[in-house]
């Protein structure tokens, strides 16, 4: 028996979910999981809400509500979507509520306090309002001095390089907070500092995008060495004892979520997931602009300081596009899962168009069009699957088709053995199991592919399987 634990990145609940978030970190993580338990293996699946994001203070203001109302709000909503399209976490973590926050405040103390030979403190300069309130995150814009690309926020997506308002060319505040009047003060902020480590071992190993394995060579020669770990902002994981404002750098919440999913997995499972040498295949899933954390820094911090043993796998998707834009929550576009429910869009084709597109090279132009034509062919599966239920007794196999059942069933299991499933092959082989089945009239041939249909396709269908299953 092996173990899985299988992590997807945190969504940020500043607005519900897109195809984008469901096809980059959600539907490859649920796929995996679904086929490796029927196998018997051992799967812990796992998420949380990125309720400290600076993005949610953003939304907030402009719907009059509190941050926290906000992410409240907007995580009940992505708990609904992730479930109608038949996403099953063990738990979709809430470090909002009290005992998460007081276990994330626990961990994040343990983690400072292993950290401290490398901790440093440095005086970076904050924009405040005239009221005394920080203007940070993404309430402030420019260009990023390192590469020179429009960035805003805490990070630039062009060289995924974390950056503080120091690091801005051209800083300007967003429309949002436009018009207030700002005063610049230096505050104390905690960086870590770390020696130099060689990733290129660590990075050999990852099934990474040809694009994405260059972004990292380029990203390799920027890399300060030295980590923002506390920041100045007015929504955020705020620490005890420490200044007005001053705050977990939420940049980093992936480590200190990573060492609370490697407790709850062990006591769980019984297995430490983020020791040296542990037996348990770890797998964290995400889009191609959060490389540069979280395959890059993340993985430093954790190797150079020993803090926990960082993601045995990475698998890093493209960017999902609507009309030749990348989806996008805070710029209000993208193909809504909100929208595609209120049209009782199947969850089984929607999971079926999905993985029909995926691609580990380039970035995926989604459309309703595609969507729809995936719908037509998911009711003609559906159509088999009863067809094929409804073959009497009486009749007998005409031909014999144990020997290309199993060798598709070879061909699915062998997929699910590579470092990165590849999903548009998989689908395929659906395909090819639908073109089997039609061809089948005799009862022994049809319950040997319903059977099989079930095993190797549940994963990416289970509305179907269940129907195929049904006695």
């Amino acid at each position: 028996m092996k173990s899985y634990l299988l992590v997807g990145a945190m969504p940020t609940p500043n607005g519900g979910l897109h195809l984008g978030h469901l096809a980059a970190q959600f539907l490859p993580l649920d796929i995996f999981a679904r086929y490796q338990r029927r196998q018997g293996h051992r799967v812990g699946f796992y998420g949380g809400f990125d309720v400290y994001d600076n993005a949610i203070s953003v939304i907030a203001r402009a719907h009059g509500v509190t941050p926290q109302a906000m992410a409240l709000r907007m995580q009940a909503q992505i708990q609904r979507e992730l479930g109608y399209f038949h996403i099953e976490l063990d738990a979709l973590i809430n470090y909002l509520a009290p005992e998460q926050r007081q276990q994330s405040l626990r961990a994040l103390g343990q983690a400072t306090q292993q950290l401290a030979p490398w901790l440093q403190t440095r005086q970076v300069r904050y924009p405040f309002t005239a009221g005394g309130a920080p203007i940070a995150g993404n309430w402030i814009g420019g260009r990023c001095k390192y590469c020179g690309e429009p960035a805003k926020g805490y990070s630039c997506d062009t060289c995924g390089i974390s950056i503080t308002p120091e690091d801005f060319d051209d800083i300007h505040i967003t429309a949002a907070r436009q018009g207030e009047p700002i005063q610049w003060q230096a505050r104390e902020v905690l960086y870590v500092a770390v020696p130099e480590v060689d990733l290129n071992d660590y990075l050999a190993a990852q099934p990474l995008p040809a694009g994405v394995r260059q972004q990292c060579r380029v990203l390799a020669g920027t890399r300060p060495g030295r980590y923002q770990w506390t920041g100045i902002d007015d929504w955020g994981l705020f620490l005890p004892g420490q200044g007005p404002g001053q705050v977990f750098f939420n940049r980093n919440f992936t480590l200190i979520e990573q060492l609370l999913i490697g407790e709850r997995f062990e006591r769980q499972h019984g297995q430490a997931p983020f020791r040296p040498h542990s037996p348990v295949h770890s797998i964290l899933a995400y889009g191609k602009d959060n490389a540069g954390l979280l395959l890059m820094d993340l993985p430093h911090i954790a190797l150079a300081t020993g803090l926990v043993a960082p993601y045995r796998r990475h698998w890093v998707s493209p960017f999902y596009q609507l009309a030749g834009r990348k989806m996008s929550t805070g710029q209000q576009h993208a193909l809504w899962l909100a929208e595609l429910m209120a049209e009782s869009a199947p969850a089984d084709a929607t999971r079926l168009y999905l993985s029909s597109q995926h691609s580990a090279e380039h970035d995926v132009e989604l459309s309703l069009k595609g969507l729809h034509r995936q719908a037509r062919l998911y009711r003609d599966l559906l159509g088999l699957i009863a067809r094929l239920r409804a073959i009497g007794p009486a009749s007998d196999a005409t031909r014999p088709l144990c020997a290309p059942l199993a060798a598709l069933a070879e061909q699915v299991h062998a997929l699910f053995e590579q470092p990165l499933p590849a999903w548009q092959q998989y689908h395929a082989l659906l395909a090819d199991c639908c073109r089997l089945g039609a061809g089948i009239d005799g009862a022994h041939a049809a319950q040997q592919w319903l059977a099989t249909f079930a095993r190797c396709f549940g994963a990416l269908v289970p509305d179907a399987a269940t129907l195929a299953e049904a006695r």
